[in-house]
């Protein structure tokens, strides 16, 4: 019974209305409407008041604010207990009805976020509103808030980045992207989201967790230095291992070192970094040892480099690189 008495209040009462009225945001039309409504009943013009009162007092409330029902209900009571002629079902459906209200006004008077967007037409460094750094790859498309709101830092990654978090353990900074959910409080770490069924997380300091988005709680892992998750789609788990990636943020310093690596394990990385089809025609020279180099130098004058030391040519075939005599 409570309940529908509530319902039946609630709908009753145009708190929306009440409110944009005293914003002064109301067409000629709608202010009309409103004053009949106010002007149909007693009972009308007494709930104008309560959600007024409400109204002016809300102005006081922190951006923060969030509704105590359990609050509400005692506060509620000890006023209408007072008069004891209320019937308890009413005295629960005013409870229910100024919990309500003063939720209404929470989210009409909570600031909305702002968002900025971007995606990197180049390597790209942004400085998030807490001072973290984010480092972008290009074609990477990143969202972020233009500030953090008190419970939690949350950002949206779609590609590849480098984070340098600063520390907060009472806001944790968590990076959502299409399939996982990375959860820091103050670390470096690599997030590659390039690819649709794989993701991967790299730790440089510190520790995150590392989770498939919406199993935070039965399938998480957490990471420290030096240690990479990496997330497929085929099962949706997490392994973990060693970071045995050569040349892993070459991309961050545009510096590729090589020592005592075959030929082969070179032209690799020359595709995975630079993302070029290469071929090596003569297979006798795939375990061949290379060292050297490499500062922010173009992908075709490397590879001429590493071919010219086992004096082998580099032809172009279409979009392919063949290393041949």
């Amino acid at each position: 019974m409570a309940a529908l008495i509530c319902q039946k209040t609630m709908n009753s009462i145009p708190i929306e209305q009440i409110i944009a009225f005293l914003e002064n945001k109301l067409s000629a039309d709608e202010k009309q409407n409103l004053e009949s409504w106010i002007a149909e009943t007693e009972e009308n013009r007494i709930q104008f008041k309560e959600v007024k009162k409400l109204s002016e007092n809300s102005r006081n409330f922190r951006v923060d604010f969030q509704p105590n029902p359990q609050k509400a209900l005692e506060k509620v009571n000890r006023v209408l207990n007072r008069k004891r002629f209320i019937h308890w079902s009413q005295r629960a459906a005013a409870a229910i009805l100024f919990i309500f209200i003063i939720t209404k006004l929470f989210f009409l008077i909570s600031p909305k976020t702002e968002w900025i967007e971007i995606t990197a037409q180049a390597k790209q460094e942004i400085l998030l509103p807490d001072s973290s750094k984010v480092i972008l790859v290009k074609n990477t498309n990143f969202k972020y808030p233009q500030k953090f709101v008190k419970q939690g830092r949350n950002v949206f990654l779609k590609g590849q980045a480098y984070f340098e978090i600063q520390p907060n353990k009472k806001q944790p900074f968590v990076v959502n992207t299409a399939n996982t959910k990375t959860i820091v409080l103050g670390t470096k770490f690599l997030i590659n989201a390039t690819n649709i069924g794989s993701e991967h997380v790299i730790v440089d300091e510190g520790k995150v967790s590392f989770s498939p988005l919406n199993q935070e709680q039965n399938n998480k892992v957490y990471l420290t230095k030096n240690e990479i998750g990496t997330w497929n789609a085929g099962n949706s788990k997490i392994i973990i291992s060693e970071v045995a990636i050569r040349n892993v943020n070459s991309w961050l310093s545009g510096t590729i070192k090589f020592k005592d690596n075959s030929l082969l394990e070179v032209i690799n990385d020359f595709k995975r970094i630079y993302h070029m089809k290469i071929e090596l025609a003569e297979k006798d020279f795939e375990f061949k040892k290379y060292t050297g180099t490499f500062n922010n130098s173009d992908p075709e004058k490397a590879l001429e480099t590493v071919a010219t030391t086992f004096n082998l040519l580099v032809e172009k075939r279409d979009n392919t690189y063949i290393l041949t005599k």
